[in-house]
């Protein structure tokens, strides 16, 4: 039962839309930290300009709705103007469109689970690339491609663009029929491409076409995504894979995506969102203050200074020695920062309130 849980749990992390997009968006993060780095004076400038105009225009502000409504806009406005100016300054708003494009595709393959095909998203064999999404099922394997453009596409003829798509994805689709743990259950491949951006007025006939340049599908709009997978069956004078062979296909794939994950967590650890970065530090001040709040609460309940210093040696015992775990080191340490704070500012005022009496 328990195996049943971990495989169902883990064909959802592969097929999911995390997993989606994760190495556009991993690419478009080291681009802006990088930028962020090398102006973080500039930035950090920006800021401090902002937080005095601030400070300045709430001077002549004495209603306390409109001094709370000014600091909100003023913090809001940074934050998005700085986020604008880090996506131009660095080029990654067509990164980013292309992590959310390749959720758009995963989210139209998903669908094919119920006619048993798993999916499996950021599939990489070589460090220099990924192969977007990778199907497997009775009809073997099929390697799908994502792209996306605001000036959308021309697929027939096919511009020079989409041909080079096609070459790329064709060269990665030989490099999966060759690769050695794949090759032995002998399944054949199949190529496909995901185009996403433009409209009907600037792409005329484009949306939702269905059309094959040499042996790649290309797949243009969510209709033609919808033609596609009603088609998606096994031809005729195809073999076709049981149960047990798709398993042991799926097995190879996954397998090798764990040890992908790991080495490239490794290696290349992806940087973190600025949004999980403020999720973050959201938790470990709310920890922080928590901490504090509850440790003053306990000292004016308790009503002894001796008591409530005896109670601490446990309290602070217990983050210092959480610390020593990796994962949650930084909530100990924000709950230690807030317990000890409490604990200085109590002692404090005992101090005080004795030298006082």
């Amino acid at each position: 039962m328990l195996t049943k849980v971990r495989d169902w749990w883990r064909r959802r992390q592969l097929s999911g839309d995390a997993r989606a997009g994760e190495w556009a968006r991993a690419e478009a993060r080291r681009l802006q930290w990088s930028f962020i780095r090398r102006q973080r004076r500039v930035l950090a400038g920006a800021v401090v300009a902002v937080t005095i105009v601030t400070t300045v225009v709430l001077l002549f502000v004495h209603d306390a709705f409109q001094r709370g409504f000014i600091v909100g806009a003023a913090v809001a406005g940074t934050l998005l103007g700085l986020a604008i100016l880090v996506m131009q300054a660095t080029g990654t708003a067509p990164k980013s469109m292309g992590a959310a494009a390749e959720q758009w595709t995963a989210s139209e393959l998903r669908p094919l689970r119920r006619n048993g095909w798993r999916l499996v998203n950021h599939f990489s064999l070589r460090a220099s690339s990924d192969i977007d999404h990778v199907l497997v099922g009775s009809g073997g394997v099929i390697a799908v491609e994502t792209k996306w453009s605001a000036r959308g596409w021309t697929v027939d003829p096919p511009e020079e663009r989409v041909i080079q798509i096609v070459q790329r994805l064709q060269r990665d689709v030989k490099v999966l029929r060759l690769w050695q743990p794949l090759r032995a259950v002998g399944p054949e491949v199949d190529a496909v491409v995901f185009l996403w951006g433009g409209s009907a007025a600037h792409n005329p006939g484009e949306q939702g076409s269905l059309t094959r340049i040499d042996d790649v599908t290309i797949v243009v709009g969510s209709e033609a995504a919808r033609q596609w997978r009603a088609s998606c069956q096994p031809r005729s004078g195809r073999r076709l894979f049981g149960d047990e062979q798709v398993d042991q296909m799926w097995r190879v794939l996954e397998h090798h995506a764990r040890r992908r994950d790991s080495h490239d967590r490794l290696s290349t650890p992806a940087p973190r969102s600025v949004l999980s970065l403020c999720v973050a530090a959201a938790v470990l001040i709310t920890v922080g203050v928590g901490c504090f709040w509850l440790n003053l609460q306990l000292f004016v309940a308790l009503n002894s200074v001796w008591l409530w210093g005896l109670a601490n040696v446990p309290l602070l015992g217990i983050p210092i020695l959480a610390r020593r775990v990796a994962k949650v080191r930084l909530i100990a340490t924000a709950a230690f920062t807030g317990l000890s704070a409490a604990s200085v500012l109590g002692a404090a005022a005992a101090i005080y309130t004795a030298a006082a009496h």
